[in-house]
């Protein structure tokens, strides 16, 4: 044992945890441990005089998977990055110890108040081959560091290619289950068709279920023009037409089928003034409607009159929706010199060409 091990020895008999050692005299921790397997050095832990002497000298095995994921823990803080270990003997173990004693890698970082490096740490791809953040990994408790071996999208891409395949060797039994769901879920169907028509607008399309169950509530499941419960379609007020609205519990109401093919992309204002006697229509009905959606876009009913017909005045194509992709509301209020506080629901999400979707 030369002077270097004598000193080791004598701070590990004081207490000194390895950390505190690499601090003291910058011998590293790797090390330490080397020498405590080599049998260079000892490490004792204290026992109780009645207990049996085999407990005397521990075994420190677990040090190495310790060691390991605090290099990766100061890569992650110091670099921004750091690789978890995958392909051989020893990151097998690490998984192991991870799984066992954490439950995932996520728990370990939980465990060490690290969660805020979560984003800084990568593994290796199975599928693709890329080193994908560990964000990108579906969990799985049976899989080392608790995660799938495959990032996200190679696991979503073969589940795709195998639904799609499953889909053309059973087309009958995917039609027969695609009829029972629609049945039994005709909300949330009128709900995506609405909002897709939106997106292809690139319009607001945050209409939400408890948004459809409020409308419903509001005009008691029926049209608001007729009182009729049949065959009953929901309309955009503003067409998506023109380039403004969109599919927002503030544009959206139920309308009689035959009165939404006659209505179709016109001015509501206009349309009801000439339908009126043809569909004997009320109205009180359709002020009362007018109040709604004047309330709903915080505006009074003579402020939305305007609000709307500039809608009209003004259309918009989808390059130039693109461009600005601010709400309508917003815009007119711009245009107008109008103040007034925004509803909630014009915060939304706009599509964006280069990345999908764009916060608003």
């Amino acid at each position: 044992m030369n002077c270097r091990d004598v000193l080791i020895q004598n701070l590990l008999d004081s207490g000194l945890n390895f950390s505190q050692i690499e601090h003291k005299t910058g011998i590293t921790r790797k090390t330490v441990r080397r020498k405590i397997n080599q049998g260079i050095i000892e490490l004792y832990m204290a026992f109780d005089e009645y207990e049996s002497r085999e407990n005397e000298v521990m075994t420190f095995d677990w040090l190495y998977e310790e060691d390991v994921l605090d290099d990766v823990l100061r890569d992650a803080y110091y670099r921004d990055k750091a690789v978890l270990p995958k392909g051989d003997e020893g990151s097998e173990r690490i998984g192991r110890y991870i799984k066992e004693k954490y439950g995932d890698i996520f728990g370990y970082l939980s465990s060490k108040q690290a969660d805020v490096l979560v984003d800084s740490i990568y593994i290796k791809c199975n599928g693709c081959g890329e080193y994908c953040k560990i964000t990108n990994f579906y969990r799985n408790s049976r899989s080392g560091y608790g995660l799938e071996s495959k990032c996200k999208n190679c696991v979503n891409y073969r589940t795709t290619k195998y639904h799609k395949s499953w889909i053309v060797r059973n087309k009958e039994k995917f039609n027969s289950y695609q009829k029972k769901w629609q049945s039994k879920n005709r909300d949330k169907m009128i709900i995506n068709q609405q909002r897709r028509w939106a997106r292809k607008q690139y319009l607001p399309d945050n209409i939400s279920d408890e948004d459809m169950q409020f409308i419903d509530v509001q005009f008691n499941n029926v049209c608001f023009l007729t009182g009729s419960n049949e065959n009953i379609h929901y309309d955009h007020v503003i067409p998506l037409a023109i380039g403004h609205g969109g599919t927002t519990i503030g544009n959206v109401i139920p309308l009689r089928g035959d009165l939404n093919l006659s209505k179709n992309d016109n001015n509501i204002f206009e349309w009801f003034e000439v339908n009126r006697q043809r569909f004997k229509l009320s109205q009180e009905r359709f002020d009362s409607l007018i109040v709604y959606l004047a309330a709903q876009n915080n505006l009074t009913p003579q402020e939305y009159r305007e609000f709307y017909d500039w809608c009209f005045a003004n259309p918009r194509t989808v390059d130039e929706i693109k461009r600005d992709q601010r709400h309508s509301l917003e815009i007119w209020s711009e245009a107008t010199g109008r103040t007034f506080e925004l509803p909630g629901w014009t915060k939304t999400y706009y599509m964006s060409e280069e990345s999908g979707v764009v916060a608003k």
